[in-house]
């Protein structure tokens, strides 16, 4: 995010927090407008909507129809479960704490706008990741269409039954899936970028803080490498082998990692990192101790 946009974010959530008022239309029409313009994304994002269905998901971005949906009565409901940590907050810094979780829910789903325009228009690690996290087997079914293997009737079989083994998949490795980490760890770097321009506000920025790290963690629970655990999962290993930081064999793939990137990089994007690395991390995630 640059420096306009994080000053025009900043803006935005003090101007509503200071005068104790909840995020509303306005503000969502308003944040929408600083990031789709800042970010150049008027080709993928066209619409969004407020919905009162009830839903599992705070919100969620379908490209097919450049849509972000926000599901009000989820995002109340996590509202109510996070309102127990502005005790600690005074008075006039809950409105802030309240309308930075809603925002950030918001970049969010406009982040994952943001990753088809990666896709799209740049030739680098994140792009290179972001591909593999799409849906392969559709253009293949595709393929065999088109040179008469199968029917369009088998097709439209294959696919219902490939997208729901898809699904199955992103939901039980949601915390290694790359696309979400990424969506994750950048918005909430966004809002923390934003609101270190406000004066006295250091209490909610370590909150913010605690959740990128979390975040950041999650998919290092069981694993030297969220991103290999969840392409391999999803049938990705042949195009693994094509980053020079891979290796079939772990110890080597973590030590191709570090020749070529940083602990923050790699932890980002979810490679390989060593035990001690590890636990280096999970020491500042425990001394982060003011909850």
């Amino acid at each position: 995010m640059n420096e306009k946009m994080q000053l025009e974010l900043a803006r935005l959530l003090y101007d509503y927090s200071l005068d104790n008022k909840m995020i509303n239309k306005t503000y969502i029409d308003k944040l929408m407008d600083i990031i789709i313009n800042g970010k150049g994304l008027n080709d993928y994002v066209e619409k969004y909507e407020i919905s009162e269905k009830n839903s599992n998901m705070t919100a969620g971005y379908v490209y097919s129809s450049k849509e972000i949906t926000i599901y009000a009565k989820k995002i109340y409901e996590i509202l109510l479960n996070e309102m127990q940590y502005t005790t600690l907050l005074p008075e006039d810094e809950r409105y802030l704490f309240m309308n930075s979780m809603m925002t950030q829910i918001i970049l969010h789903e406009l982040e994952h706008a943001n990753q088809r325009r990666i896709i799209d228009a740049e030739n680098n690690l994140e792009s290179s990741i972001l591909k593999l996290c799409e849906f392969k087997e559709l253009t293949e079914i595709d393929e065999l269409v088109s040179k008469g293997i199968i029917k369009s009737v088998e097709a439209k079989y294959y696919k219902t039954i490939k997208m729901s083994e898809y699904i199955d998949t992103y939901h039980e490795l949601y915390d290694y899936a790359p696309h979400e980490r990424l969506a994750q760890i950048k918005s909430y770097q966004e809002l923390i970028d934003a609101l270190r321009l406000f004066k006295d506000n250091s209490r909610i920025i370590e909150f913010e803080e605690f959740y990128k790290l979390g975040n950041i963690l999650n998919g290092y629970k069981d694993t030297s490498s969220p991103t290999i655990d969840y392409l391999n999962t999803q049938g990705r290993n042949e195009e693994l082998k094509s980053f020079d930081w891979y290796s079939d064999d772990e110890d080597e793939s973590i030590k191709l990692s570090q020749d070529r990137y940083t602990l923050r990089d790699r932890m980002k994007y979810g490679l390989p990192i060593d035990e001690k690395e590890h636990q280096y991390v999970k020491e500042i995630f425990r001394d982060m101790s003011f909850l």
